[in-house]
């Protein structure tokens, strides 16, 4: 009996030390504390983070959590403009009609803010809170707050998501817009390809896509060269720049679920889209993503290439000496048997004709020849440069007109900003393809000569450095009569 009642006595301690020790559930510590200080401190960073977006439009999604009625607890999409809510949708039943539930689970940043800093301020207990890293608003806020009367059970607990900067997002792309309109685009190339999960492949095969005076022009796959099937063309597949910007528009107006538009710093045009929402109709795709490069501003091209060969033209310069070093690579350089020239020559032009090539020319084979030649005119215009290696100024700038209008994949010219002459040339006709034909032409005009001028001036501009002198030599004349007198 006295065993028995020992062993009672021992369990019933060891129970009691057991309960003693239980770890308590910070949740429900309604003697918690916490540092004030350093949660000020993180909500004022967060505030500033906020403030300094200067969002001022944009949408959140809300849900409570609580041991409460289910209406309470259904995720809320809340879209707030000039700090004012002007809509608010149920995420699965569309509009919202209970007083109730606005009151309980709607929120602006600001408000959720206040909320914050009252939760801060009366020490509830259990406070936690998140903010996003990079705009600062609040993701989650926790804490208990028995003292109120509500719906709930006195836990305060909030999730924050799918944030939408509708503002930044338009304005992102009113100034990409702004950038491609100055540009005045009328014609112009890119390469293109969509990325999504259930398209037909010729939806998502990487295109060349032409455009002019904002139609489109030409639409080929570039690893085949095969035109795209007008029906996807008609479908959309093939979409011009300003296409691109309208369905980027779309997203932003039909509050697409999520959005990354990227765009070109100098052009604005999209480098990268992607939308997750049932907006773009093509193959009735959910989420899709664009992406748009080698861009070939042809109309700019052609507008440069004649401003520069107007100031060319204007010198009048008909007699000069430049060097010439030119490189042809591709399948059509060697079909075609065309000299791959790897050395700089110094080609000497009188009265606007070649007639006299210094060096020696390099073979494909890597033998020398003595014996330079021109093609006759019209020979090998499909690759221009090449098969005419050492033209004129004037016929560089023949060619060059020529090449912009065979619409090469890239194309990058270099002017002297004093005579306008080219000074580096690369053409590159199709990348990756049975037509690629690359050209690197790198010119350095070396002197002109042209009615006893061989200074490297011509006689227009000789005269024009008179005229520059003379109000000098006048009034030093000046001066000196003054002086004697």
């Amino acid at each position: 009996m006295n065993h028995n009642f020992h062993l009672f006595l021992a369990v019933a301690v060891l129970l009691f030390l057991l309960w003693w020790m239980r770890p308590v559930d910070a949740a429900v510590d309604t003697t918690s504390t916490y540092n004030t200080t350093e949660l000020f401190h993180e909500l004022m960073l967060a505030m500033n983070n906020w403030n300094k977006q200067m969002v001022t439009h944009y949408e959140i999604t809300t849900q409570r959590d609580c041991l409460c009625q289910a209406k309470y607890l259904q995720p809320l999409k809340i879209e707030v403009n000039q700090t004012e809510i002007v809509n608010v949708r149920d995420v699965s039943d569309g509009l919202i009609s209970d007083l109730d539930v606005l009151r309980f689970s709607v929120f602006t940043v600001d408000e959720l803010f206040d909320v914050i800093q009252h939760a801060i301020h009366q020490n509830f207990p259990g406070f936690r809170v998140g903010y996003h890293p990079e705009y600062g608003y609040p993701t989650s806020i926790y804490f208990i707050d028995d003292s109120t009367n509500q719906v709930d059970d006195g836990n305060f607990i909030l999730d924050v998501s799918n944030f939408l900067p509708l503002s930044q997002w338009q304005m992102e792309l009113d100034h990409a817009l702004d950038l491609w309109n100055d540009h005045d685009m009328s014609h112009y190339g890119y390469s293109f390809q969509r990325r999504c999960e259930d398209c037909p492949p010729e939806y998502t095969q990487p295109m060349r896509i032409i455009v002019e005076e904002g139609q489109l022009k030409e639409a080929t796959y570039l690893e085949t060269l095969d035109p795209v099937p007008q029906s996807v063309v008609d479908q959309g597949g093939s979409p011009t720049i300003v296409q691109i910007f309208d369905l980027v528009q779309e997203a932003i107006d039909s509050r697409a679920t999520g959005m990354i538009a990227n765009y070109n710093n100098v052009m604005g045009y999209p480098v990268f889209f992607f939308v997750d929402h049932d907006i773009v109709r093509t193959a009735g795709e959910d989420e899709v993503a664009m992406l748009c490069g080698t861009m070939m501003p042809y109309s700019i091209l052609k507008q440069n290439l004649n401003d520069h060969k107007e100031r060319w033209d204007t010198l009048g310069i008909m007699s000069y000496t430049f060097t010439l070093q030119q490189q042809c690579t591709g399948t059509l350089c060697e079909t075609h048997s065309l000299l791959e020239l790897t050395q700089r020559y110094t080609v000497q032009v009188i009265d606007d004709q070649v007639m006299a090539v210094d060096g020696m020319m390099l073979d494909l084979q890597g033998n020398s020849s003595s014996q330079l030649q021109r093609s006759s005119p019209g020979q090998g215009s499909d690759i221009g440069f090449a098969t005419d290696p050492f033209p004129t100024i004037s016929e560089l700038f023949e060619k060059l007109e020529q090449a912009i209008d065979d619409e090469p994949y890239k194309m990058d010219v270099l002017y002297n900003e004093t005579f306008g002459y080219p000074t580096r040339i690369f053409i590159d006709q199709m990348e990756g393809t049975q037509s690629d034909v690359s050209l690197v032409a790198n010119i350095k005009l070396l002197g002109v000569e042209e009615i006893a001028v061989s200074s490297g001036t011509t006689k227009k501009q000789a005269d024009l450095a008179s005229l520059e002198l003379f109000p000098t030599i006048v009034a030093f004349i000046l001066l000196t009569y003054y002086t004697l007198l």
